[in-house]
């Protein structure tokens, strides 16, 4: 998170092509189904992205 307006521009812009990394919290059982889902196109409100990995790193019981 930054208050840094430029910068925070370079992180966002597709045109800038930085890799992001986000992290999800599931309530749910995940199978590899779900993550192959994550590796196909995602389409934003005004752009496409695709992932280049995915993977579980913490499962809990």
């Amino acid at each position: 998170m930054t208050d840094d307006d430029k910068l925070q521009h370079k992180i966002s812009n597709q045109k800038f092509d930085k890799e992001k990394t986000y992290i999800m919290q599931v309530d749910d059982n995940i199978t590899n189904a779900n993550i192959n889902s994550l590796m196909l196109d995602i389409v934003l409100k005004d752009a496409k992205i695709k992932s280049s990995k995915a993977k579980i790193t913490k499962q809990l019981s």
